[in-house]
C-alpha cells in the first residue's frame, strides 16, 4: 500500500539560506540504511515540487514501493548543481506508515524567539542605526589556529550568532552544544582534534537580535509623553537613540585615541563624528515626533 511520508521544516527561511530543495530516499531494510542512499521517492502531494517553500513547512512525498516492506525513510536537503551537488546530512530513519513524519532541523536554534511583530521592530531599528546583519560562511578545515585556551572552544573570526554549524558531516542543533560564549566562541561538548573540520554560517553584527529587543523594551517614554500617548514609533527611535549612545561611548572609550606608529596612522575621528552626526538626526526625528503630537493635542497658539 501507498505511504505517505511528510518532511517537516521547521524554518524553512533558515534552510533556505543553504539549501534549496528537501529529497526523500526509501531504504529497503533497517539494515540498508547506513548501507546507502536509498531510492529517491519523487512523487508529492503537496506542494508540487520539492522546491523550498516559504509557503509550505510540510513537504509530502507518496511511495508506492509495492511488496512486503518494511520500508525506512529519509530525508536531507541539497543544492543540485550539476555534477557537484551539497548535501546536509541524513535525518533520523523512520519506519513507513499510512502516514509517517520526518522532523529534520539543520539549523542552529535562534538566540531569541521573537514574533513576526517583534522581528518587524527589530528590523526598523537596525535600519535607523545602520547595523544590517550580514550572513558569513567559515570552513575551518585545520582547527588548530582557531582554539582558544582549550580543547573545546573555537573562536569565530567575527561577533556574531550561528545558523549553521557542521562538525565533521553531523549538524548542531542544540544551543548547549556548541555554546556560544560572548558572540565570538563555540564551546563544544567534546574535544576538538587538529583533523576536526568544521563547516558553520553565522549571522554578523553589532547589536544581536537580543540586544535591539532588550532596548526597544526597556526605552523610556520620551519627555512630553505619557504611556497613554507614547507609541511604537516613538519607542523604536529612543531605542535606536540608547544602542548609538552606547556605541559611541564604547567606541570613544575603547579606540577614540589617534595613534602614530611610524609611517601608520590611525585616526577614528571621522566614524566617531559620522556617528554622532546619526544620532543627531535621531533624536531631532524623535523630538519632531513629540512636538507633533503636542501640536495635534493642544493646537496652536496665535497672539
Amino acid at each position: 500500500m501507498p505511504y505517505e511520508i511528510e518532511v517537516v521544516v521547521n524554518d524553512v527561511a533558515k534552510v533556505k539560506l543553504l539549501y534549496n530543495e528537501v529529497h526523500l530516499y526509501r531504504f529497503e531494510s533497517e539494515s540498508e540504511i547506513d548501507a546507502s542512499n536509498g531510492v529517491e521517492i519523487t512523487q508529492m502531494v503537496s506542494p508540487p515540487t520539492n522546491v523550498l517553500d516559504l509557503n509550505y513547512s510540510i513537504y509530502t512525498f507518496v511511495d508506492a514501493p509495492g511488496g512486503v516492506g518494511p520500508y525506512w525513510y529519509r530525508a536531507r536537503y541539497e543544492i543540485p548543481v550539476g555534477t557537484a551537488p551539497t548535501y546536509s546530512c541524513f535525518s533520523e530513519p523512520i519506519r513507513g506508515g499510512v502516514t509517517s513524519k520526518i522532523f529534520h532541523d539543520i539549523s542552529y536554534p535562534d538566540e531569541v524567539y521573537l514574533s513576526t511583530a517583534e522581528m518587524a521592530i527589530v528590523n526598523k531599528i537596525r535600519i535607523l542605526i545602520g547595523d544590517k546583519k550580514q550572513l558569513i560562511h567559515d570552513y575551518i578545515s585545520t582547527c588548530k589556529s582557531r582554539l582558544s585556551d582549550n580543547d573545546h572552544t573555537i573562536e569565530m573570526k567575527d561577533k556574531g550568532w550561528p545558523v549553521y554549524i557542521n562538525l565533521n558531516g553531523v549538524e548542531k542543533t542544540r544551543v548547549t552544544d556548541p555554546y556560544v560564549d560572548g558572540y565570538r566562541y563555540l564551546t563544544f561538548s567534546g574535544s576538538i582534534a587538529d583533523a576536526d573540520i568544521i563547516d558553520m554560517y553565522y549571522y554578523t553584527f553589532r547589536n544581536s537580535d537580543l540586544d535591539i529587543n532588550d532596548a526597544y523594551n526597556n526605552a523610556m517614554i520620551p519627555p512630553g509623553l505619557t504611556s497613554a500617548t507614547v507609541t511604537s514609533d516613538h519607542f523604536i527611535l529612543q531605542a535606536a537613540i540608547d544602542l548609538l549612545e552606547g556605541e559611541l561611548i564604547s567606541d570613544s572609550v575603547d579606540s577614540g585615541v589617534k595613534i602614530r606608529d611610524g609611517d601608520t596612522n590611525y585616526d577614528p575621528t571621522p566614524s566617531l563624528t559620522a556617528r554622532q552626526k546619526i544620532l543627531d538626526r535621531l533624536r531631532k526625528r524623535l523630538d519632531d515626533l513629540v512636538l507633533q503630537y503636542m501640536l495635534s493635542r493642544d493646537g496652536v497658539l496665535i497672539d
